[in-house]
């Protein structure tokens, strides 16, 4: 979480990203963003916006599936 004093300058990559603060810089969220107030460029799978929340960047779009995480497949073994 980027908290409502925060500001952030970076890239920041997490599952679930909530951004309350200021970023300033590209953020991977792998399963959600969460944008509470203004917030900077950003990529997203799933995004959640609140009431009153504003995006102030140049880019707001979904990831592409090659930036999407990959997908780990464990077989059991019957043994």
């Amino acid at each position: 979480m980027i908290g409502s004093k925060a500001r952030v300058t970076g890239k920041v990559t997490a599952d679930h990203l909530i951004v309350v603060g200021t970023m300033h810089g590209p953020v991977r969220p792998t399963e959600l963003l969460e944008l509470q107030p203004k917030v900077g460029d950003k990529r997203y799978e799933v995004l959640e916006m609140h009431l009153g929340a504003t995006v102030d960047g140049e880019e707001l779009r979904p990831m592409s599936a090659a930036e999407k995480p990959g997908l780990n497949v464990v077989e059991s073994n019957p043994g």
